[in-house]
Parts: C-alpha cells; sequence; structure tokens
C-alpha cells in the first residue's frame, strides 16, 4: 500500500517527476513525452528543434506506431 502511495506522488500514475522523459540530439532537438502512457488516453509528444534549414521533416517509425 506505501509503495502505491509514494509512486502515485511521484507521479507513477499521472504529473511528477517520475511521468515525465526528455531526450536531447545535440543541441538542435529536444522531444518531450511521458514515460508511460495509458491505454485509451491521449499522449503528447512535444518536439523542439532549431532549424538549420528552411524546410524540417519528422519522421515516427511505423514500428513505434504499431506499439499503440
Amino acid at each position: 500500500m506505501a509503495a502505491i502511495v509514494i509512486g502515485a506522488g511521484a507521479g507513477l500514475f499521472g504529473d511528477g517527476w517520475l511521468s515525465a522523459r526528455t531526450e536531447k540530439a545535440g543541441d538542435a532537438l529536444t522531444v518531450h513525452y511521458p514515460r508511460f502512457s495509458r491505454a485509451h488516453a491521449p499522449l503528447v509528444l512535444t518536439v523542439e528543434w532549431l532549424p538549420r534549414q528552411q524546410d524540417a521533416e519528422i519522421w515516427i517509425s511505423r514500428s513505434y506506431l504499431d506499439g499503440f
């Protein structure tokens, strides 16, 4: 029971320091996403980049999308 309460406070079941994840690729690309996704709930994936050219493209692999 105590583990559930501590996990909930840390963000295991919602917002908190355990719930979010950030990955960086150099200084040009940062991706923020939730560490845990929930069935039938929206998933917010935020991508920040410093474009070095006018046009930029984002590719998401089919295997990643198939996991949902």
